[in-house]
């Protein structure tokens, strides 16, 4: 994984990563990285002290950060279901989950940051950040019937 920055790249990490996520002022990055066994690590990399930091190594995938750069919410396999946690970068011990339903897709949070969008195989929902279903619209809505 390389970050650029201007004329200026920079080696980010040798293994395999995943879904890498810009922060919105492009000081940091977040991705999804492979461990020994099954296990992924969700690490966050400073742009500017060109530092990693895994921030939490389990079954989870998908980091997306919230556009003030505040939270990150991602994919976390509990008793063989996909949910959405959420977690402070600056203290990813209290990661905690915001949707225990089973999830397929996390697509990222609304601009205004107050909801996360995610899918699951038949529905694309907003999830509020109460872990109240916002909105819901089937999928068939979006992609057509086929």
């Amino acid at each position: 994984l390389m970050y650029r920055a201007g004329i200026a790249s920079r080696l980010v990490e040798t293994r395999r990563t995943y879904e890498p996520c810009l922060s919105a002022d492009s000081r940091w990055l977040v991705y999804a990285r492979d461990e020994p066994g099954t296990n992924r690590a969700i690490v966050r990399y400073d742009t500017e002290a060109r530092r990693n930091t895994d921030l939490r190594v389990g079954l989870a995938r998908s980091p997306k950060i919230s556009p003030d750069s505040s939270r990150i919410a991602y994919l976390e396999l509990v008793d063989r279901q996909w949910q959405v946690w959420l977690m402070d970068p600056s203290s990813p011990k209290g990661a905690a989950p915001l949707w225990t339903g089973n999830i397929h897709t996390l697509h990222g949070w609304t601009p205004d940051g107050k909801a996360i969008l995610a899918m699951d195989e038949k529905t694309l929902m907003w999830i509020s950040l109460d872990g109240r279903l916002a909105r819901s619209i089937p999928i068939a809505e979006v992609y057509g019937p086929e």
